[in-house]
């Protein structure tokens, strides 16, 4: 029987992404019995009822590999991120940063229409 520990803290400890990027943050736990995970955004429970976090996946593995993956960050998505593991014995911290910057309107107008102000090629 062991607290939880995170034998590897949640990496990166930073990550600033453009709108629409992804973002990735992995880490590994232990403890006995199997800690329960808890994701906070910014210190309030994460939650994923929202239909907007079919974007954000939580990593949970049977080797005790924890994570978020943002497959499309957005600006809401900009926030510290902590995973809790808990268990009978106690309980383990990690914290990370996401920090989403907003998309370029050049960006974003080439994105919602890929060909405005372009020609084909053929045309005059």
């Amino acid at each position: 029987m062991s607290a939880p520990k995170f034998d590897t803290a949640l990496s990166p400890k930073k990550s600033e992404v453009i709108e629409m990027s992804a973002a990735r943050f992995v880490g590994k736990v232990s403890g006995n019995p199997k800690p329960k995970i808890q994701w906070l955004k910014n210190d309030e429970p994460l939650s994923l009822s929202d239909a907007r976090h079919s974007k954000l996946k939580i990593i949970e593995e049977a080797d005790g590999t924890v994570g978020l993956n943002f497959v499309e960050a957005a600006a809401d998505d900009d926030a510290t991120y902590k995973c809790v593991a808990t268990n009978d014995h106690g309980k383990a911290e990690s914290q990370v940063d996401l920090m989403v910057e907003a998309m370029p309107e050049s960006l974003k107008s080439t994105i919602n229409d890929p060909l405005h102000g372009q020609r084909l090629p053929g045309m005059k």
